[in-house]
């Protein structure tokens, strides 16, 4: 920020560094995917899939269901049918078949409305074999996309040339919380890019 009376320059090639970081982003989500990671994942991908939209199934068990009920209600109603009772049971009858009329012509909109659910178990196997590469993920993705990626698990990366440091602040990832910290120092080595000195998940 003050320029070069203040500060010395250290030109460093970016290629030992991306490949650093997508090592240590590649064991870390190795530790995730043997661990929690595959359930995390799968309740990700159900919540995912239950924001896009109710399942069409769920609200017609629920409603096939209420029906039922009410057949059940009006059987028991006309089983207490009398003279004495007969204004009461009408009333009560007008009303079910209201109610029934309106789940009826609900289920119809249900059943003929197109639905294509969504695998989320496909989803899943998609995704854990996609983490598993994640050299080809990241060439597939645009520059923005991959940038928004490595910040996902990467909060900071500091170098210290007169050091010959590297250090890696890492994100704690859900499955890891319990573990330590995840920080990383590396030591840049003359002509051979960065050693690993220290590491933690």
């Amino acid at each position: 920020m003050k320029g070069a009376s203040a500060c010395e320059k250290f030109l460093i090639r970016k290629e030992p560094l991306e490949d650093l970081l997508l090592e240590r982003i590649q064991d870390r989500l190795q530790s995730l995917l043997t661990g929690e990671g595959e359930s995390i994942l799968r309740q990700y991908i159900e919540e995912e899939i239950g924001a896009q939209g109710q399942d069409p199934r769920r609200e017609l068990a629920t409603i096939r269901a209420r029906m039922g009920e009410i057949e059940q209600k009006a059987d028991v109603l006309l089983e207490g049918l009398s003279a004495d009772t007969k204004g009461f049971v009408d009333a009560k009858l007008r009303d079910l078949g209201s109610e029934r009329r309106r789940l009826q012509n609900r289920r119809e909109e249900l059943e003929t409305a197109p639905y294509d659910p969504i695998d989320a178990e496909g989803v899943l196997r998609g995704g854990m074999a996609s983490l598993h590469d994640l050299p080809r993920l990241m060439e597939s993705g645009s520059l923005e996309d991959r940038k928004e990626f490595v910040r996902a698990f990467v909060a900071g990366v500091s170098v210290v040339p007169g050091d010959a440091r590297l250090d890696i602040q890492m994100r704690t990832l859900p499955a890891l919380e319990t573990l330590r910290p995840g920080n990383s120092t590396c030591r840049m080595v003359a002509g051979a890019g960065f050693e690993p000195a220290t590491f933690g998940l």
